[in-house]
Parts: C-alpha cells; sequence; structure tokens
C-alpha cells in the first residue's frame, strides 16, 4: 500500500492544498496525519483522490480533541487522540506527534513503520532491532515553519520513504 505522511498542518489550508497537489498524481492509498490539525475545517480540506484518511492529535489540537475527532467521523476517518495504528498486509505501521512516543513504538518490533510529528522537521532513519528493523521517520510540516512544506510517501511493500516537497 501506498501512504502520504503529514504533519502539524495548524491550519495552513494553502500549504495544505499545494503539498496535496504534488502528491495526487502517486495515487496513495491511506492519508495520514501526524497531528496539528487545529480545526475541524481543515481536516475536512485533507483529502486525496481514493485515499481513506487516519489521523491522530498534536498538542495543538487536543482543545478542539473532540471536535476534530467527531469531525473525522463524519468524514469517515479513523481519529486517534494517541497513538495510532493500521494494519497493512505487509505488517503494521504505527503513527503519533510526539518524537518519544514514536521512538518507544519503533522499539517495540510491532512495527514496520512508524511516523510522527512536532518538531516541523523532516527525518527518515531506519533502525536495527533484535528481529530486524524499522522505519522511523518525520513527513516535517506542512505549516511551513522552517521555511519548507514537505510530508512523506511510503510504500509498505518495499518499505521505501521519500521525502515530497510542495
Amino acid at each position: 500500500m501506498r501512504l502520504a505522511v503529514l504533519s502539524d498542518i495548524h491550519d495552513q489550508t494553502d500549504n495544505l492544498r499545494a503539498i496535496l497537489t504534488v502528491l495526487e498524481p502517486f495515487q496513495v492509498d491511506i492519508l495520514l496525519l501526524c497531528g496539528d490539525i487545529t480545526q475541524p475545517q481543515t481536516l475536512a480540506q485533507c483529502r486525496l483522490p481514493g485515499a481513506r484518511l487516519s489521523f491522530c492529535l498534536g498538542n495543538c489540537d487536543h482543545g478542539r480533541a473532540e471536535r476534530l475527532l467527531e469531525a473525522g467521523t463524519m468524514m469517515g476517518a479513523n481519529g486517534f487522540s494517541g497513538l495510532g495504528r493500521l494494519s497493512v498486509p505487509e505488517g503494521g505501521i504505527a503513527f503519533c506527534h510526539f518524537p518519544a512516543q514514536a521512538r518507544l513504538a519503533a522499539d517495540s518490533g510491532l512495527y514496520q513503520a512508524v511516523f510522527y510529528g512536532h518538531s516541523h522537521r523532516p527525518g527518515i532513519q531506519r533502525l536495527a532491532l533484535a528481529g530486524g528493523s524499522v522505519l522511523l521517520a518525520n513527513p516535517g510540516d506542512v505549516e511551513g515553519r522552517h521555511g519548507r512544506v514537505s510530508g512523506l510517501l511510503y510504500d509498505s511493500r518495499d518499505q521505501s520513504c521519500v521525502l515530497i516537497d510542495a
């Protein structure tokens, strides 16, 4: 399955539209959001043709957690207040907002990939574990806090992960 991973939108809908436009030709199966969406109206704009939406809440979402989760349910999305989990034919995928929580999930050895946000800085690393390896990756941010609007494209079949800029 092909996943697009975004984080830290912070209601920057122009940047959101730009990165979604870049991701659209890749025909992703799932769009993952790693928190800090902020408003339900922004969540409603998180759509890619043919892709299911899954998201988790970030530190800036908790004042609106109930509204965001409700909006997600109305959209047919899977919303998580903490660690989100997905099953893909090749194994499990986890996603969350906070780096420390992501590292714990990665170290558990239960997932082939773990995605997170919060730092607004993109990064992709493969961790060696006793039973193999796990991908631990941050898509950067949609907000553009450091002058870059980015996301990730991940393919669970070959476990490839590339950074995509808007």
